[in-house]
């Protein structure tokens, strides 16, 4: 029960413009779009552990993500996005996924972003949770095939009540794209110095109905000069988080899972005390690290490389979960025969 718990709850944690140049040496970064513009992106995620020198590829991911501008005001922009070609190295995932768009279809997750491209709402949220909700059963039957453990009927709907609870909060269908789109326009709307290295604090807020506790992280933004031209703008970010702060949020998730779903039956306080003491000998922290490379013509995105590494240290051994996301821009082959 407690891997089926653990398991869970680290699942569901698994918590901007053409560049222009200016002539005071900073970048301004702005879109310059017109309707019926469309990008093409490959997109690649990977998942690893690390436990002392062995390194485990645990899954990965390739899909074509394709971005088309729909609609243009004078402050605003309408994308759509869609994706093709989608391969999981798990195969439950791919079972996962081909029910999630056979209940899509070819409907676009419909994005607004201001006049400079930074992304301010996805207008279509509550058709696209609604869609999310409907892997609620099938997820938990994937999650519990792989924790090799069989819960009684009781514990069962209870868990199931909760995920659909989870994936019916538009808040996590919001990190799925923010997670990837909105990471490519994280730069629009910005306009940074060259040479100087902008630091302070965030607050990254959990996804996790009644989960009020957010993990405090140290943020670095900066613009690389050595990669910087009149062609495009490379962008990086730097954020870290210590134990304290992780620690904190793990603990009130597991919480918040156990009591949702009942978890622990009539032993309730024990099952949350245990859980509780089970993480607190954990050392834990974060950090990520983006790299981001904007076109200064238009304010395409050219590529982005996303990795985040969270290192625990438990009875002296060592253990790191990484995640690595890559999006390049595919470039059209324009060449026709004779």
């Amino acid at each position: 029960m407690k891997k089926l718990l653990l398991l869970f709850s680290l699942t569901l944690m698994s918590i901007s413009a053409a560049a222009q140049m200016m002539p005071d040496s900073t970048v301004q970064f702005c879109s310059y779009w017109s309707v019926g513009e469309k990008q093409a992106y490959n997109l690649n995620n990977s998942e690893y552990r690390v436990s002392g020198s062995d390194t485990t590829l645990v899954e990965s991911s390739t899909e074509i993500m394709i971005i088309e501008v729909l609609a243009q005001t004078e402050t605003s922009y309408q994308l759509g996005i869609t994706y093709e070609d989608v391969y999981y190295s798990d195969p439950e995932m791919n079972l996962l996924y081909g029910q999630l768009t056979e209940s899509m279809g070819d409907k676009p997750i419909l994005i607004t972003t201001d006049q400079f491209g930074s992304i301010v709402s996805i207008d279509n949220l509550e058709e696209m949770t609604a869609m999310q909700l409907s892997l609620a059963d099938p997820l938990l039957e994937m999650m519990e095939k792989e924790s090799g453990e069989e819960l009684d009927e009781e514990t069962r709907e209870a868990m199931r009540q909760y995920m659909k609870t989870l994936l019916g909060s538009p808040e996590l269908m919001q990190q799925a794209v923010v997670g990837e789109v909105g990471r490519m326009f994280e730069f629009h709307g910005n306009r940074l110095d060259l040479g100087k290295e902008y630091s302070g604090q965030i607050q990254v807020a959990s996804i996790l109905p009644g989960v009020d506790t957010p993990i405090t992280a140290n943020t670095n933004i900066w613009i690389d000069t050595d990669l910087t031209d009149e062609y495009s703008a490379v962008g990086r970010i730097y954020t870290s988080a210590e134990k304290e702060d992780v620690i904190e949020c793990v603990i009130e998730t597991v919480k918040a899972t156990i009591t949702a779903t009942g978890i622990g039956g009539t032993d309730f306080d024990q099952a949350l005390k245990e859980a509780e003491d089970q993480l607190k000998d954990l050392e834990l922290s974060m950090e990520e690290y983006t790299t981001c490379e904007v076109h200064m013509g238009t304010g395409w995105p050219l590529n982005l490389y996303y990795d985040r590494h969270i290192y625990g240290n438990t009875d002296g051994e060592s253990q790191e979960q990484i995640k690595k996301m890559s999006i390049e821009i595919i470039i059209p082959d324009n060449s026709t025969e004779e």
